[in-house]
């Protein structure tokens, strides 16, 4: 059950992150197009306008003609401005895969998930009589390694020191582990679902100890 789970919900993850990057691609490759309309046809009405926004930001009326006038001579440098500017996006790099964000998302999401799994795994393997309240321990260990473990990476791409990357994730895994188990165990408490009840991952099955 719990392999079932976590590759249907990897799937899920991994088309959700397809759908919004294909989304957002086609929303920034439409507005690149209006902009390049724009400029072939009221590039003088663009100019004003990022002659206004310059002036915004502190540069004098003449300063900011100046300015836009040599800008405005590279079209395609002139068009990812506006975007910038006007749009407050990014021009869409026409190398960026909505299926490879996919992939690498269910990717992720497969591989770390099966951290808290490997215990029960290995130890069916082993022992299919394992007692399976302790390897829960066992599991709990992995996942907070592999969280800390898992934000010290991150830290590298931020500002953040490596012990804080590292908590940060740690805290955030954990609470959202924490939160998931309480809610399981209020329901089990609700079904009135016998504690003995115990559901083999690697088989799916369910048995009985009373």
């Amino acid at each position: 059950m719990g392999f079932s789970n976590l590759v249907a919900d990897g799937i899920s993850m991994g088309v959700g992150d397809y759908i919004s990057t294909s989304a957002e691609l086609s929303y920034a490759k439409a507005e690149r197009r209006r902009e390049e309309w724009e400029y072939d046809n009221y590039i003088e009405g663009e100019k004003r306008e990022m002659v206004e926004l310059f002036r915004d930001r502190g540069l004098s009326k003449r300063d900011a003609k100046k300015v836009i006038n040599i800008l405005s001579t590279n079209k395609e440098h002139f068009i990812d401005l506006m975007m910038v500017e006007e749009l407050g996006m990014m021009s869409p790099d026409p190398d960026e895969s909505p299926a490879k964000h996919g992939v690498v998302t269910f990717l992720s999401f497969v591989v770390f998930g099966l951290v808290p799994l490997l215990s029960y795994l290995l130890a069916y393997m082993i022992n299919p009589e394992a007692n399976f309240d302790d390897l829960f321990i066992v599991a709990i260990i992995l996942t907070g390694v592999t969280l800390f473990g898992l934000g010290t990476v991150t830290s590298r791409f931020t500002t953040e020191s490596w012990y804080k990357g590292g908590f940060y994730m740690f805290l955030n895994g954990g609470l959202a582990a924490a939160a998931s188990y309480l809610i399981g165990y209020m329901i089990s408490e609700i079904v009135n679902v016998d504690d003995t009840e115990c559901t083999d991952p690697y088989t799916g099955t369910m048995s009985f100890s009373g």
